[in-house]
């Protein structure tokens, strides 16, 4: 059964190569807002995406360990971070791992982001993430500017985010201020 369900998942994904589904693609600009989510650190706390993203312009980015556009697409955030500093938040939601295994990946690359866990899928779900990685470039307001699906360069993210930089000014929430008791 497990040799069959190999073939399967090896087919769709030669499936989505050949017809073009793999392609990294762009939504473009929406008006919608982000959702407010809890999700979990490492440590288990619970953090609102809400409240740590308030008032921060950030880039959300779900994704999985096992996904090599993921680990690539955090790659290049990592870039981001080291350019913007404090100035763009950047989130990585992973879904449906364990903490043990995305931490190992974390430390294996030296990944950055700040790192929150969709431990049942229902947040990726609720975002109406279908591919990965999913990205979501999102102002100081809450409004979500970009929808990205596929592995971006860097540069390709700059001028998006300098643009929403430029819209006012920078307030720095505190963490504490994003964790729920």
């Amino acid at each position: 059964m497990m040799n069959g369900m190999k073939r399967a998942a090896l087919a769709a994904i030669v499936a989505a190569m050949v017809t073009g589904s793999a392609v990294a693609r762009e939504a473009g600009p929406t008006s919608q807002k982000l959702k407010d989510a809890t999700l979990r650190t490492v440590s288990g706390k619970k953090v609102s995406l809400a409240k740590a993203t308030k008032d921060r312009v950030c880039i959300v980015k779900f994704g999985a360990t096992w996904c090599g556009p993921c680990t690539m697409m955090l790659m290049e955030l990592n870039k981001i971070i080291k350019h913007y500093g404090d100035k763009v938040l950047v989130i990585d939601i992973d879904i449906r791992e364990a903490p043990k295994t995305v931490v190992e990946h974390y430390r294996k690359h030296g990944f950055k982001a700040k790192l929150l866990l969709d431990i049942d899928g229902s947040v990726s779900k609720a975002f109406g993430v279908g591919g990965i990685p999913h990205t979501l470039i999102v102002g100081r307001d809450g409004t979500i500017a970009t929808t990205l699906v596929g592995a971006r360069p860097a540069t390709a993210l700059k001028p998006i985010l300098d643009k929403l930089l430029a819209e006012g000014s920078e307030a720095e929430p505190t963490e504490e201020a994003a964790e729920e008791k």
